[in-house]
């Protein structure tokens, strides 16, 4: 299969969106209440492919298919903006990203471009009133003031149009801002890593990260927590690990390699039959790495721990150091793939994988039979299953956190369904 094609596959499962705000289910008797929707968010009608929560922990930010970016207030769930228009994306959004100082949103899309959106700060004309306004509902213009006070302010809660556009020759999956904001690094259908000054909207560093044999998507970018390398998860079923300076890669999470059962005494023989390389062939492990393209990267806050979810169904833990592999989350709810294997960890694909803010467990969430959604919560430590579920959400793209909720970017409940919403559920005991 040509790998661009691959995208739409992955993506086209659902036609409507749904963002959801979840907490946890519990399973077999698990000890998780289960979820309880708190509110419910309504305004793109079409597939929520990428969610993002602005690092003060205010705002929510929506990708959708329809072509718009929406943010919303996380505490009460209110549209606050819709970006989109001529200036913006004409075609699917696939990734959404803010800056640290959340001054920034950059977003990427099958329009083979990422947009750079920029917050402005509020114009007084009048001057004496100095707080600004709260917008409404896509509103970012208020008059204010009464009486002998009475001013005209106007606060642009974020700008009509980007500021930036920086082209790319393919679909761009993944964007992530380095800790100053002034760089940011895109994930290419091409298979390159790029990049960028911000400031300048120039490419500073272009890297053939999954160029070879042929150009296979990136559908993952994210830095290293001392944000020194670069990290990208693709097609071609590998991870690897990018010095952001000097460009030259660091290490690789290998694809994993099946190997057909060899008989005791065929194992013995080998030196004789095929000499001492092929013998430790035979004998040596397989490698442990995912079977199919990786979709999602996430560091556990200590920076020594890196989760990974595949469309192979399964999340692994690994040593970002050594780049072994720590451990795998077999679900005892469903089976291996084949015999000796360790049993998948969810029914479909993996999307999404975050920690939670304490460390304390891993949340995985995909796609599950019967056009559903599927949230698994595993404890770090011994990759026990803590609770999981099918939802009839629709199925799930993608996945963030705040301190009291996760947050899941969905496709349709129906199919053909065009009607879209947000589900707000508080973690248990918020």
């Amino acid at each position: 299969m040509f790998a661009p094609s691959w995208h739409f596959v992955r993506c086209f499962l659902g036609l409507s969106g749904v963002v959801v705000v979840a907490g946890f289910v519990s399973l077999q008797g698990q000890s998780l209440p289960p979820l309880l929707p708190s509110k419910v968010l309504k305004g793109h009608t079409d597939p929520i492919y990428a969610v993002a929560v602005s690092p003060d922990g205010k705002l929510i930010a929506t990708g959708s298919f329809d072509k718009s970016i929406k943010l919303w207030d996380a505490t009460t769930g209110q549209e606050l903006r819709t970006l989109s228009g001529k200036g913006g994306h004409q075609n699917q959004i696939l990734t959404v990203a803010f800056s640290p100082n959340n001054n920034l949103i950059a977003s990427g899309g099958s329009d083979n471009v990422v947009k750079v959106w920029e917050r402005s700060a509020f114009k007084a004309v009048g001057a004496k009133k100095d707080e600004p306004p709260k917008p409404g509902p896509s509103v970012h213009t208020a008059l204010i003031g009464v009486g002998l006070d009475t001013v005209v302010q106007q606060w642009k809660f974020w700008a009509d149009e980007p500021t930036k556009s920086l082209a790319h020759p393919n679909l761009v999956d993944s964007v992530a801002f380095d800790n100053t904001g002034n760089l940011l690094a895109t994930g290419c259908h091409d298979g390159i890593l790029r990049v960028w000054d911000v400031t300048k909207g120039q490419a500073t560093k272009t890297i053939n990260a999954h160029t070879l044999p042929q150009p296979n998507p990136i559908y993952c970018v994210a830095w290293s927590p001392d944000f020194k390398q670069i990290l990208t998860a693709s097609f071609d079923k590998s991870i690897k690990v990018w010095d952001a300076t000097s460009g030259s890669l660091v290490r690789e999470f290998r694809p994993g390699a099946d190997k057909a059962p060899v008989k005791p005494e065929i194992s013995k023989l080998a030196p004789a039959l095929i000499g001492s390389v092929g013998a430790a062939w035979l004998n040596a492990p397989p490698e442990r790495g995912h079977r199919d393209q990786v979709f999602t990267l996430a560091f556990h806050k200590d920076g020594k721990l890196l989760a990974s979810g595949s469309s192979d169904r399964t999340v692994k833990l690994w040593d970002f150091a050594s780049g072994e592999l720590v451990r795998e989350f077999p679900n005892p709810n469903l089976s291996a793939p084949v015999p000796g294997q360790t049993a998948f960890s969810h029914p479909g694909f993996v999307h999404a994988v975050k920690f939670t803010p304490d460390g304390t467990k891993l949340v995985s969430v995909g796609t599950a039979p019967r056009n559903q959604g599927y949230v698994a919560v595993w404890n770090v430590t011994d990759g026990k299953l803590l609770l999981a579920q099918e939802l009839v959400i629709g199925p799930i793209y993608s996945l963030d956190i705040t301190a009291n909720a996760l947050i899941l970017g969905c496709g349709a409940k129906v199919r053909l369904q065009s009607e879209s919403e947000a589900v707000v559920i508080p973690f248990p005991g918020k």
